[in-house]
């Protein structure tokens, strides 16, 4: 009899926990891992690579300001060398704007833009640090008024990079995160 008391408060509660804020203002933390394609540079020809980030950030209102660590790494084949790859390492200054008023499927959709600078590297010590920007949407979802996860999408790409004879490096970013809400 315990545990079916405990049961259907658990179950009455379970709407609340399903619909925490997740609009919660303050100071959070994120992580982020995800798929990325690197646009083809000449001739060199990118295969799916992966990226890590790490993210602190302030919500006030429907605006949240970040700062955030990127990396970013890819295979790739040229004709010259076979084998080489690319990794980026960026950080990022980022607003959001979260539609609070919007539910698609229980989840509070965002948009957001970036500024920073990147390391752009390559096989044998090649490196240049350049102007980066970056686009984002992604879709938050509440687990606690603590936690929430996401899924998102970012389009990032640099200034032109010297030792890619001069091209920009763009990558097409599909990622999935968790954010714990400090305050």
């Amino acid at each position: 009899m315990k545990r079916f008391k405990s049961g259907l408060i658990a179950l009455c509660l379970m709407p609340m926990v399903l619909n925490a804020d997740i609009g919660i203002d303050g100071m959070y933390i994120n992580g982020t891992a995800g798929v990325g394609v690197a646009s083809d540079k000449g001739d060199i020809n990118y295969k799916t690579g992966f990226d890590l980030a790490g993210v602190i950030g302030n919500k006030s209102s429907n605006v949240r300001y970040e700062v955030e660590l990127l990396w970013q790494r890819h295979e790739a084949s040229t004709p010259e060398d076979g084998k080489t790859h690319t990794g980026v390492f960026s950080g990022m200054a980022n607003v959001h704007y979260d539609f609070e008023d919007v539910d698609v499927f229980s989840m509070l959709p965002a948009v957001g833009i970036g500024l920073g600078f990147a390391r752009v590297g390559s096989s044998g010590n090649n490196h240049d640090n350049v102007f980066s920007y970056q686009a984002m949407v992604s879709f938050h979802y509440p687990f606690t008024n603590d936690w929430s996860g996401f899924i998102g999408y970012r389009y990032f790409r640099t200034a032109k990079v010297k030792h890619l004879g001069d091209r920009n490096w763009q990558s097409n970013i599909l990622n999935v995160g968790l954010t714990y809400h400090l305050g």
